[in-house]
């Protein structure tokens, strides 16, 4: 219903199609629940009532408060339409038609074709020669070579 309203320019009337929608949506799950009330069981019986009492509840509700609510809220909407047209207009911003949303406003958009917009360094500025980096690179190169190789190992077949 709500996509139905914002679909909609000037005073809010809900659609055949919406109501239908509804109307087809809360009977069938009425049904559903409705089938648990022939159930012997008391605690069935019980939930099948309270979710039956439950959508249908929800179904007047969406039928017709909702719609209701829409309908004074869409009173205001040609207001507000045209005073956020003549603030757009004075900002140089372009208007969002049909909404009830702000004017958007004009705004340079970088060129993303350069890797380096960002400000993040150059591939040889991201790890300078720092003597300690150096240091701590050989340590873990030298360790590496000191771990046993697989030919080493006696092979898993001939064990």
């Amino acid at each position: 219903m709500i996509h139905d309203f914002r679909s909609q320019k000037g005073r809010y009337s809900p659609s055949a199609s919406v109501i239908n929608a509804i109307l087809v949506n809360s009977t069938t799950t009425m049904v559903g629940f409705g089938s648990m009330m022939i159930a012997a069981h008391r605690g069935l019986y019980s939930l099948g009532l309270v979710l039956t009492i439950g959508v249908g509840t929800c179904l007047l509700v969406s039928i017709i408060l909702v719609p209701a609510l829409l309908t004074l809220i869409s009173s205001r909407r040609a207001v507000v339409d045209a005073e956020a047209g003549d603030v757009a207009a004075e900002a140089g911003a372009i208007p969002v038609v049909g909404s009830r949303l702000p004017a958007i406003p004009v705004v340079e958009v970088p060129d993303l074709a350069d890797p380096h917009i960002d400000g993040s360094p150059e591939p040889d500025e991201a790890f300078p020669e720092d003597p300690h980096v150096l240091k701590w690179l050989d340590q873990n190169q030298s360790a590496a070579s000191d771990r046993a190789t697989d030919d080493e190992w006696p092979d898993a077949a001939a064990a």
